[in-house]
């Protein structure tokens, strides 16, 4: 019986988010805060939100808030990486504690940025194609550098543009064997000339049986929404996420395939299927390979990287995770992803504070 409600409630949210497409496809962008996809640390990067079903602790925040605590109450986690060679860099901090009795909260932040971006626009010297001031021959003044025209370096000036995130999770109640949590995304944009200012809100429903774990979000309730400083409006579709875990042991050894599946309604993509109407539908598989579970390793595919290699070991004081991502395309080059989860009580403690 509890079978046939679980099923009839994910049929309710493919059914209501399909019938809505038309809507959204006229209004809404595809692509909004796919930023956050580049801040959820090695795991993140690597699984999506499958790492959420692999493991619990604070970076489960946007993943499955209802899986916040981790062995040994590693409650911290910090991770920073530099990404596409080495034009950006990606930042984030991450803190769960209990909210209730029998719940947890997470707070996180994360930030990716460009720096030392060239603004050369008051170093233009805009004299026209004759390279003479006052003349009014062509191209003078037009702000553009023309032929003949020249830049006073000594006036370039440099700037970095970046994007901000604070996320809060935390869970919510049981609705039909499921427990469901929420996510709240608050976003500041910094893009030199204008400043955004977004928010959106994901829904998750998780379940985890004796082998078999299962997580269902709706991203971007009702949907996303940026405003920027000049009065402009972004808004972004919502989507569908599922992703199962199966977990087998032999020994002291677990084995654990994944697969998640987007589904982006009313748009086309360059990867994964078109479903025409009903929009793309991108698979992500994974395997997991735990040992006495102190020692992980694992990888996943995915069209954006021809290689996502993911380890990660788990001691008293402290957790080391790293990550390896070779991008498709080799102008953006290779990846390499640091993260570390610890407990602060646990270093005070030790140290006889």
């Amino acid at each position: 019986m509890n079978l046939k409600r679980n099923y009839k409630i994910l049929l309710i949210f493919i059914y209501i988010l399909i019938f809505s497409l038309p809507v959204y496809a006229s209004v809404f962008r595809s692509y909004g805060n796919e930023h956050l996809d580049l801040t959820g640390g090695p795991g993140g990067s690597v699984f999506g939100q499958l790492w959420g079903l692999y493991h619990g602790g604070s970076d489960n925040v946007r993943y499955n808030p209802l899986e916040l605590k981790t062995d040994f109450d590693h409650n911290l986690f910090l991770f920073h990486s530099i990404l596409y060679n080495q034009l950006l860099s990606a930042s984030t901090g991450a803190y769960s504690f209990p909210l209730f009795a029998d719940k947890r909260a997470g707070l996180m932040i994360s930030r990716i940025s460009v720096d030392q971006i060239h603004d050369t626009r008051s170093a233009l010297l805009d004299w026209g194609m004759d390279g003479i001031p006052g003349t009014g021959d062509e191209g003078e003044g037009n702000g553009i550098l023309d032929p003949g025209e020249h830049l006073n370096y000594d006036e370039v000036t440099y700037h970095n543009s970046g994007i901000t995130t604070l996320s809060l999770g935390t869970e919510l109640q049981d609705i039909y064997g499921f427990r469901t949590g929420l996510t709240v995304n608050g976003i500041y944009m910094n893009l030199i000339a204008e400043n955004g200012f977004g928010l959106s809100f994901d829904l998750h429903a998780y379940r985890s049986g004796k082998h078999v774990k299962s997580i269902y979000a709706i991203r971007q309730l009702p949907f996303a929404v940026t405003a920027f400083t000049d009065g402009s409006v972004q808004m972004f579709t919502p989507y569908l996420e599922a992703s199962w875990v199966y977990t087998l042991g032999l020994g002291p050894f677990s084995f654990m395939p994944g697969l998640t599946a987007r589904l982006l309604p009313g748009y086309e993509r360059n990867e994964g299927f078109n479903l025409g109407k009903a929009g793309n539908l991108s698979l992500r598989p994974a395997l997991l390979l735990d040992y006495h579970s102190n020692l992980r390793v694992g990888t996943s595919y995915d069209e954006r990287n021809s290689l996502s290699v993911f380890t990660q070991l788990i001691l008293k004081p402290l957790t080391l995770e790293y990550a390896f991502r070779m991008h498709s395309h080799t102008i953006l080059g290779n990846s390499h992803l640091v993260a570390i989860s610890f407990n602060p009580a646990f270093l005070l403690e030790e140290n006889g504070w």
